[in-house]
């Protein structure tokens, strides 16, 4: 896991500095000056232990389950997103994100856990109970 920011500066470069804030919309983490400006989110730090091979699946679950294809579901590398709805063309506008999930591969845990907006930490584990689910038949930490 890196740990330089992946943001792009003014001039077309990626920053490079220090990096300690995740961001789900650029998939990866930032830099202080780079970081998301949150309003009324709520992170929680969690240690949801999973074996490597069900970590693999619930993203794989997530690609093939894409909020572009017809899902909910956003993975990008380190982060599964969850929204409100699919991004049809006549829906995208209306679809919120309920929240997202960390991961650190090299401990194969969810490490923190961001509600946005309007939604809390339950909505976020029925969001990832239902991954679960789809991803190996079960729920582990999901609601």
């Amino acid at each position: 896991m890196s740990n330089k920011c992946i943001a792009y500066t003014a001039d077309g470069k990626i920053c490079g500095k220090n990096a300690l804030w995740p961001d789900p919309q650029r998939g990866g983490m930032v830099c202080t000056e780079h970081r998301p400006r949150l309003a009324s989110t709520m992170l929680f730090n969690v240690n949801y232990r999973y074996t490597r091979e069900e970590l693999n699946q619930l993203f794989q679950a997530s690609y093939n389950l894409d909020v572009e294809k017809g899902s909910t579901y956003d993975g990008r590398g380190m982060i599964i997103n969850f929204w409100t709805e699919p991004w049809t063309a006549e829906a995208r506008g209306e679809s919120r994100l309920i929240g997202c999930i960390y991961v650190d591969w090299s401990q194969d845990t969810i490490c923190l856990i961001r509600s946005e907006s309007g939604f809390n930490l339950d909505d976020v584990l029925k969001e990832l109970g239902n991954l679960e689910l789809k991803a190996f038949g079960r729920k582990v930490h999901g609601k």
